[in-house]
Protein backbone atom coordinates (compact mmCIF):
# COMPACT_ATOMS: atom_id res chain seq x y z
CA UNK A 1 0.00 0.00 0.00
CA UNK A 2 1.41 3.32 -1.06
CA UNK A 3 2.26 5.84 1.64
CA UNK A 4 -0.35 9.00 0.83
CA UNK A 5 -0.07 12.60 1.93
CA UNK A 6 -2.48 15.24 1.96
CA UNK A 7 -2.19 18.42 -0.37
CA UNK A 8 -1.26 20.52 2.31
CA UNK A 9 1.50 18.38 3.24
CA UNK A 10 2.80 17.68 -0.59
CA UNK A 11 2.43 21.22 -1.63
CA UNK A 12 4.93 21.89 2.27
CA UNK A 13 7.32 19.60 1.30
CA UNK A 14 7.93 20.75 -2.25
CA UNK A 15 7.81 24.17 -1.36
CA UNK A 16 4.57 25.52 -3.92
CA UNK A 17 1.15 26.69 -3.61
CA UNK A 18 -1.49 23.91 -4.31
CA UNK A 19 -2.19 25.35 -7.65
CA UNK A 20 1.41 24.49 -8.73
CA UNK A 21 0.95 20.87 -7.09
CA UNK A 22 -1.86 20.30 -9.36
CA UNK A 23 0.35 21.16 -12.13
CA UNK A 24 2.49 18.27 -11.33
CA UNK A 25 -0.02 16.26 -10.89
CA UNK A 26 -1.74 16.60 -14.33
CA UNK A 27 2.13 16.39 -15.87
CA UNK A 28 2.01 12.89 -14.27
CA UNK A 29 5.10 13.58 -11.79
CA UNK A 30 2.59 12.81 -9.15
CA UNK A 31 -0.20 10.40 -8.54
CA UNK A 32 -3.06 10.76 -6.78
CA UNK A 33 -5.88 8.56 -4.89
CA UNK A 34 -9.04 9.02 -4.05
CA UNK A 35 -9.40 10.20 -0.16
CA UNK A 36 -11.42 7.51 1.47
CA UNK A 37 -14.69 8.98 2.75
CA UNK A 38 -14.56 11.99 0.78
CA UNK A 39 -15.60 12.12 -3.20
CA UNK A 40 -13.83 15.63 -4.20
CA UNK A 41 -10.40 14.92 -1.56
CA UNK A 42 -6.93 13.48 -3.20
CA UNK A 43 -4.34 11.95 -1.63
CA UNK A 44 -0.46 12.46 -3.22
CA UNK A 45 2.12 9.27 -3.30
CA UNK A 46 4.99 10.07 -0.73
CA UNK A 47 7.11 8.69 -2.80
CA UNK A 48 6.41 10.86 -5.62
CA UNK A 49 6.52 13.94 -3.31
CA UNK A 50 9.61 13.31 -2.39
CA UNK A 51 11.25 11.92 -5.32
CA UNK A 52 10.14 15.20 -7.10
CA UNK A 53 11.75 17.32 -4.28
CA UNK A 54 15.35 15.80 -4.44
CA UNK A 55 15.15 16.84 -8.23
CA UNK A 56 14.13 20.20 -7.50
CA UNK A 57 16.78 20.09 -4.85
CA UNK A 58 19.77 19.24 -7.42
CA UNK A 59 18.13 21.85 -10.25
CA UNK A 60 18.90 24.89 -8.43
CA UNK A 61 22.63 24.32 -9.28
CA UNK A 62 22.77 26.69 -12.12
CA UNK A 63 24.96 24.47 -13.88
CA UNK A 64 22.14 21.22 -13.82
CA UNK A 65 19.32 23.44 -14.87
CA UNK A 66 17.87 23.28 -18.45
CA UNK A 67 19.74 20.19 -19.42
CA UNK A 68 16.13 18.23 -20.77
CA UNK A 69 13.90 21.01 -18.44
CA UNK A 70 12.27 22.02 -21.66
CA UNK A 71 11.09 18.86 -22.94
CA UNK A 72 10.06 17.47 -19.09
CA UNK A 73 7.53 20.45 -18.83
CA UNK A 74 9.65 22.66 -17.49
CA UNK A 75 9.92 25.30 -16.29
CA UNK A 76 6.38 25.72 -14.87
CA UNK A 77 4.55 28.97 -14.48
CA UNK A 78 1.67 29.58 -11.73
CA UNK A 79 -1.49 29.68 -13.94
CA UNK A 80 -5.02 30.04 -12.70
CA UNK A 81 -6.68 29.61 -16.11
CA UNK A 82 -6.96 25.75 -17.15
CA UNK A 83 -5.03 22.57 -15.65
CA UNK A 84 -6.02 18.74 -16.39
CA UNK A 85 -6.45 17.06 -13.28
CA UNK A 86 -7.55 13.09 -12.78
CA UNK A 87 -7.72 13.30 -16.54
CA UNK A 88 -10.31 15.88 -16.79
CA UNK A 89 -9.73 19.26 -17.82
CA UNK A 90 -11.06 22.59 -15.85
CA UNK A 91 -11.28 25.89 -16.51
CA UNK A 92 -10.49 28.35 -13.33
CA UNK A 93 -11.94 24.93 -11.62
CA UNK A 94 -14.91 24.48 -13.47
CA UNK A 95 -15.31 20.94 -15.65
CA UNK A 96 -14.98 21.95 -19.37
CA UNK A 97 -16.93 19.06 -20.32
CA UNK A 98 -19.80 20.41 -18.32
CA UNK A 99 -19.23 24.01 -19.79
CA UNK A 100 -19.62 22.12 -23.08
CA UNK A 101 -22.62 21.25 -22.02
CA UNK A 102 -24.56 24.50 -22.53
CA UNK A 103 -22.15 27.48 -21.16
CA UNK A 104 -22.20 30.12 -24.57
CA UNK A 105 -18.66 30.68 -26.07
CA UNK A 106 -18.56 34.07 -24.91
CA UNK A 107 -19.10 33.15 -21.52
CA UNK A 108 -15.89 31.03 -21.41
CA UNK A 109 -14.24 34.13 -22.64
CA UNK A 110 -15.76 36.15 -20.22
CA UNK A 111 -14.82 33.16 -17.53
CA UNK A 112 -10.88 33.13 -18.56
CA UNK A 113 -10.20 36.68 -19.35
CA UNK A 114 -12.09 37.90 -15.77
CA UNK A 115 -12.65 41.43 -16.50
CA UNK A 116 -15.04 42.35 -13.15
CA UNK A 117 -16.35 45.36 -14.68
CA UNK A 118 -16.48 45.55 -18.01
CA UNK A 119 -18.26 42.86 -20.74
CA UNK A 120 -16.17 42.30 -23.60
CA UNK A 121 -18.37 41.80 -25.90
CA UNK A 122 -20.73 44.58 -25.53
CA UNK A 123 -18.33 46.55 -27.50
CA UNK A 124 -18.67 47.00 -31.46
CA UNK A 125 -16.61 45.45 -33.80
CA UNK A 126 -13.47 46.40 -35.35
CA UNK A 127 -14.12 48.61 -38.39
CA UNK A 128 -11.60 47.13 -40.86
CA UNK A 129 -8.96 48.96 -42.66
CA UNK A 130 -8.97 49.57 -46.85
CA UNK A 131 -5.83 47.71 -46.79
CA UNK A 132 -7.36 44.43 -44.87
CA UNK A 133 -10.23 44.91 -47.18
CA UNK A 134 -7.93 44.34 -49.99
CA UNK A 135 -5.60 41.97 -48.49
CA UNK A 136 -8.78 39.80 -48.10
CA UNK A 137 -9.57 39.72 -51.33
CA UNK A 138 -5.61 39.40 -52.48
CA UNK A 139 -5.17 36.73 -50.40
CA UNK A 140 -8.05 34.22 -50.58
CA UNK A 141 -6.46 31.89 -52.84
CA UNK A 142 -3.35 31.36 -50.08
CA UNK A 143 -3.75 28.68 -47.97
CA UNK A 144 -5.75 28.80 -44.76
CA UNK A 145 -2.70 29.25 -42.36
CA UNK A 146 -1.24 31.59 -44.08
CA UNK A 147 -4.13 34.08 -44.88
CA UNK A 148 -5.15 33.79 -41.58
CA UNK A 149 -1.95 34.98 -40.26
CA UNK A 150 -1.47 37.73 -42.87
CA UNK A 151 -4.89 39.23 -41.88
CA UNK A 152 -4.55 38.88 -38.36
CA UNK A 153 -1.18 40.73 -38.46
CA UNK A 154 -2.81 43.35 -40.89
CA UNK A 155 -5.88 43.83 -38.69
CA UNK A 156 -4.26 43.76 -34.92
CA UNK A 157 -2.23 46.76 -35.86
CA UNK A 158 -5.36 48.85 -35.72
CA UNK A 159 -6.19 47.23 -31.92
CA UNK A 160 -5.18 49.74 -29.16
CA UNK A 161 -3.66 46.86 -26.95
CA UNK A 162 -0.37 48.23 -25.65
CA UNK A 163 0.81 47.41 -21.80
CA UNK A 164 0.08 50.69 -20.87
CA UNK A 165 -3.45 50.25 -21.62
CA UNK A 166 -5.12 49.77 -18.08
CA UNK A 167 -8.39 51.03 -18.25
CA UNK A 168 -10.57 47.99 -17.85
CA UNK A 169 -13.45 48.74 -20.41
CA UNK A 170 -10.60 49.88 -23.09
CA UNK A 171 -8.67 46.87 -22.46
CA UNK A 172 -11.84 44.36 -22.58
CA UNK A 173 -13.28 45.75 -25.76
CA UNK A 174 -9.33 45.23 -27.80
CA UNK A 175 -9.64 41.36 -26.44
CA UNK A 176 -13.06 41.11 -27.86
CA UNK A 177 -11.72 42.93 -30.72
CA UNK A 178 -8.74 40.58 -31.82
CA UNK A 179 -10.73 37.83 -31.44
CA UNK A 180 -13.17 38.60 -34.05
CA UNK A 181 -10.46 39.63 -36.10
CA UNK A 182 -8.99 35.72 -35.58
CA UNK A 183 -12.81 34.73 -36.13
CA UNK A 184 -13.20 36.51 -39.34
CA UNK A 185 -9.78 36.23 -40.61
CA UNK A 186 -10.05 32.41 -40.42
CA UNK A 187 -13.29 32.30 -42.29
CA UNK A 188 -13.00 34.90 -44.81
CA UNK A 189 -15.77 36.98 -43.45
CA UNK A 190 -16.00 40.20 -41.79
CA UNK A 191 -15.03 41.36 -38.27
CA UNK A 192 -18.52 41.26 -36.75
CA UNK A 193 -20.67 41.55 -33.34
CA UNK A 194 -22.21 38.34 -33.55
CA UNK A 195 -21.99 35.19 -31.17
CA UNK A 196 -19.19 33.38 -32.34
CA UNK A 197 -21.46 30.44 -32.73
CA UNK A 198 -23.93 32.30 -35.19
CA UNK A 199 -20.46 33.70 -37.46
CA UNK A 200 -19.96 30.04 -38.27
CA UNK A 201 -23.22 28.89 -39.03
CA UNK A 202 -23.39 31.63 -41.47
CA UNK A 203 -20.19 31.41 -43.08
CA UNK A 204 -20.73 27.18 -43.38
CA UNK A 205 -24.42 27.27 -43.91
CA UNK A 206 -25.41 25.11 -39.96
CA UNK A 207 -28.69 24.04 -39.10
CA UNK A 208 -29.53 24.19 -35.36
CA UNK A 209 -28.31 20.86 -34.28
CA UNK A 210 -24.55 21.74 -35.79
CA UNK A 211 -24.28 24.81 -34.48
CA UNK A 212 -24.48 23.98 -31.01
CA UNK A 213 -22.24 20.86 -31.56
CA UNK A 214 -20.15 23.89 -33.08
CA UNK A 215 -20.46 26.15 -29.91
CA UNK A 216 -19.41 22.71 -27.84
CA UNK A 217 -16.54 22.25 -29.66
CA UNK A 218 -15.37 26.12 -29.52
CA UNK A 219 -16.11 25.98 -25.59
CA UNK A 220 -13.84 22.31 -25.46
CA UNK A 221 -10.55 23.93 -27.29
CA UNK A 222 -10.71 27.28 -25.82
CA UNK A 223 -7.81 26.80 -23.51
CA UNK A 224 -5.39 23.73 -22.10
CA UNK A 225 -2.50 24.34 -19.95
CA UNK A 226 0.67 26.06 -20.70
CA UNK A 227 1.55 24.84 -24.18
CA UNK A 228 4.08 25.69 -26.63
CA UNK A 229 1.55 27.98 -27.91
CA UNK A 230 0.51 29.77 -25.06
CA UNK A 231 4.24 29.60 -23.57
CA UNK A 232 5.89 32.11 -26.37
CA UNK A 233 2.61 34.17 -26.17
CA UNK A 234 3.97 34.81 -22.21
CA UNK A 235 7.07 35.20 -22.77
CA UNK A 236 6.17 37.96 -25.57
CA UNK A 237 3.86 39.73 -23.29
CA UNK A 238 6.44 39.43 -20.42
CA UNK A 239 8.77 42.30 -22.74
CA UNK A 240 5.73 44.52 -22.35
CA UNK A 241 4.34 44.03 -26.11
CA UNK A 242 0.97 44.60 -27.18
CA UNK A 243 -1.79 42.05 -26.89
CA UNK A 244 -1.89 41.60 -30.76
CA UNK A 245 1.58 41.01 -31.01
CA UNK A 246 1.89 38.87 -27.82
CA UNK A 247 -0.51 37.02 -30.19
CA UNK A 248 1.41 36.75 -32.99
CA UNK A 249 3.97 34.47 -31.01
CA UNK A 250 1.28 31.66 -30.50
CA UNK A 251 -0.06 32.03 -33.98
CA UNK A 252 2.61 32.22 -35.90
CA UNK A 253 3.01 28.57 -34.82
CA UNK A 254 -0.43 26.96 -35.73
CA UNK A 255 0.91 25.28 -38.82
CA UNK A 256 3.50 23.37 -37.42
CA UNK A 257 2.53 19.60 -36.91
CA UNK A 258 2.04 19.57 -33.25
CA UNK A 259 -0.77 21.54 -33.98
CA UNK A 260 -2.58 22.64 -37.19
CA UNK A 261 -0.42 20.74 -39.03
CA UNK A 262 -1.79 17.37 -37.31
CA UNK A 263 -4.71 17.54 -38.72
CA UNK A 264 -3.30 17.27 -42.43
CA UNK A 265 -1.97 13.99 -41.18
CA UNK A 266 -5.38 12.60 -39.52
CA UNK A 267 -7.32 13.58 -42.74
CA UNK A 268 -4.61 11.77 -44.83
CA UNK A 269 -4.98 8.63 -42.96
CA UNK A 270 -8.82 9.42 -42.95
CA UNK A 271 -8.58 9.10 -46.49
CA UNK A 272 -6.64 5.97 -46.83
CA UNK A 273 -9.15 4.22 -44.71
CA UNK A 274 -12.07 5.50 -46.76
CA UNK A 275 -11.24 3.50 -49.62
CA UNK A 276 -11.26 0.44 -48.31
CA UNK A 277 -14.42 -1.59 -47.43
CA UNK A 278 -13.48 -3.16 -44.15
CA UNK A 279 -12.05 -0.01 -41.68
CA UNK A 280 -11.21 -2.34 -38.85
CA UNK A 281 -8.93 -4.44 -41.73
CA UNK A 282 -7.45 -0.96 -43.12
CA UNK A 283 -6.37 0.11 -39.97
CA UNK A 284 -4.35 -3.42 -39.00
CA UNK A 285 -2.87 -3.08 -42.90
CA UNK A 286 -1.18 0.55 -41.41
CA UNK A 287 -0.04 -1.10 -37.95
CA UNK A 288 1.62 -3.81 -39.96
CA UNK A 289 3.23 -1.33 -42.17
CA UNK A 290 4.64 -0.01 -38.65
CA UNK A 291 2.68 3.50 -40.04
CA UNK A 292 1.50 5.74 -36.90
CA UNK A 293 -1.89 6.48 -35.76
CA UNK A 294 -2.08 9.82 -36.32
CA UNK A 295 -4.31 11.57 -33.50
CA UNK A 296 -3.79 8.97 -31.05
CA UNK A 297 -2.20 9.27 -27.55
CA UNK A 298 -2.11 12.80 -25.70
CA UNK A 299 0.41 12.95 -23.16
CA UNK A 300 -1.84 14.89 -20.84
CA UNK A 301 -4.55 11.53 -21.08
CA UNK A 302 -2.63 8.63 -20.69
CA UNK A 303 -5.89 6.54 -20.09
CA UNK A 304 -7.74 8.38 -23.19
CA UNK A 305 -8.89 11.87 -23.43
CA UNK A 306 -12.17 12.38 -22.46
CA UNK A 307 -12.46 15.66 -24.95
CA UNK A 308 -11.96 13.37 -27.63
CA UNK A 309 -14.64 10.74 -26.26
CA UNK A 310 -17.34 13.23 -25.47
CA UNK A 311 -17.27 14.63 -28.99
CA UNK A 312 -16.87 11.28 -30.50
CA UNK A 313 -20.09 9.65 -28.80
CA UNK A 314 -22.12 12.99 -30.54
CA UNK A 315 -20.67 12.57 -34.21
CA UNK A 316 -23.74 12.13 -36.70
CA UNK A 317 -21.61 10.17 -39.20
CA UNK A 318 -20.00 6.80 -39.39
CA UNK A 319 -21.66 4.22 -36.10
CA UNK A 320 -18.34 2.26 -36.68
CA UNK A 321 -15.61 4.89 -35.84
CA UNK A 322 -16.26 4.46 -31.69
CA UNK A 323 -16.06 0.37 -32.35
CA UNK A 324 -12.93 1.41 -34.50
CA UNK A 325 -11.26 3.32 -31.27
CA UNK A 326 -12.19 0.55 -29.02
CA UNK A 327 -10.65 -1.75 -30.78
CA UNK A 328 -7.47 0.24 -31.68
CA UNK A 329 -7.46 0.83 -27.69
CA UNK A 330 -7.73 -2.70 -26.84
CA UNK A 331 -4.94 -3.86 -29.39
CA UNK A 332 -2.33 -1.14 -29.11
CA UNK A 333 -3.15 0.61 -26.31
CA UNK A 334 -3.80 4.01 -28.23
CA UNK A 335 -6.66 6.66 -27.09
CA UNK A 336 -7.96 9.16 -29.73
CA UNK A 337 -7.36 12.73 -29.18
CA UNK A 338 -8.36 16.02 -29.63
CA UNK A 339 -7.03 16.19 -33.05
CA UNK A 340 -8.62 12.27 -34.44
CA UNK A 341 -11.91 12.99 -33.02
CA UNK A 342 -12.28 16.84 -34.47
CA UNK A 343 -11.59 15.43 -37.87
CA UNK A 344 -13.66 12.54 -37.75
CA UNK A 345 -16.93 14.99 -36.51
CA UNK A 346 -15.90 17.44 -39.79
CA UNK A 347 -15.75 14.53 -42.14
CA UNK A 348 -19.23 13.37 -40.25
CA UNK A 349 -20.79 16.16 -40.28
CA UNK A 350 -19.27 17.21 -44.51
CA UNK A 351 -18.03 20.46 -42.24
CA UNK A 352 -15.26 22.45 -44.62
CA UNK A 353 -11.94 20.62 -45.33
CA UNK A 354 -9.82 23.16 -42.86
CA UNK A 355 -13.11 22.73 -40.62
CA UNK A 356 -11.02 20.82 -37.49
CA UNK A 357 -8.03 23.50 -38.07
CA UNK A 358 -10.56 26.65 -38.05
CA UNK A 359 -12.36 25.57 -35.22
CA UNK A 360 -9.11 24.59 -32.87
CA UNK A 361 -7.64 27.87 -33.04
CA UNK A 362 -10.70 30.34 -33.33
CA UNK A 363 -11.56 28.27 -30.02
CA UNK A 364 -7.69 28.49 -28.71
CA UNK A 365 -7.84 32.19 -29.50
CA UNK A 366 -9.77 32.89 -26.33
CA UNK A 367 -6.61 30.51 -24.03
CA UNK A 368 -4.36 32.78 -25.70
CA UNK A 369 -5.24 36.02 -24.88
CA UNK A 370 -6.43 34.89 -21.48
CA UNK A 371 -2.98 33.24 -21.03
CA UNK A 372 -1.57 37.11 -22.06
CA UNK A 373 -3.61 38.99 -19.73
CA UNK A 374 -2.75 36.71 -17.02
CA UNK A 375 1.26 37.16 -17.49
CA UNK A 376 0.70 41.24 -17.72
CA UNK A 377 -1.41 40.85 -14.59
CA UNK A 378 1.49 39.24 -12.80
CA UNK A 379 3.92 41.82 -14.09
CA UNK A 380 6.55 38.80 -13.58
CA UNK A 381 9.53 38.82 -16.07
CA UNK A 382 10.17 35.59 -18.15
CA UNK A 383 14.27 34.65 -18.28
CA UNK A 384 14.88 31.61 -20.08
CA UNK A 385 19.02 30.36 -20.26
CA UNK A 386 20.98 28.10 -22.07
CA UNK A 387 24.04 26.09 -21.12
CA UNK A 388 26.60 26.77 -24.55
CA UNK A 389 28.04 23.37 -25.37
CA UNK A 390 29.55 24.97 -28.89
CA UNK A 391 33.17 24.59 -29.74
CA UNK A 392 35.53 25.76 -27.20
CA UNK A 393 36.10 29.82 -27.96
CA UNK A 394 39.52 30.35 -29.57
CA UNK A 395 42.43 32.18 -28.29
CA UNK A 396 45.09 33.48 -29.88
CA UNK A 397 48.79 32.49 -28.67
Amino acid sequence: MPSLITASEAAQQLGVSKQTLYSYVSRGLIRTSQAAGDTRGRLYRAEDVAKLATRKSRGRKPQNQGLTALEQGWPLLETALSTVLDGELYYRGRPALQMAEQAEVEDVARWLWQFEQADPFASSPPAPSALWLHARAELADRPLAERALALFTLGQQDIPSAAWLQQEAALAASCASLLRYQVASLLGTLPSALPLKQQFAEAWGLDEGATDLLRAILVLVADHQLNNLTFPSRCIAATGATLGHAMLAALCGVSGTLHGGAFAQVEAMWEEWAQQPNLARAVQARLDRGDPLHGFNHPAYPQGEPRARWLLTRQLGDSRTMALAASIAELTGQHPSLDFALVTLRRAMDWPPDAAFILLHAGRSIGVIAQILEQRRTRSVIRPSARYVGPAPQTED
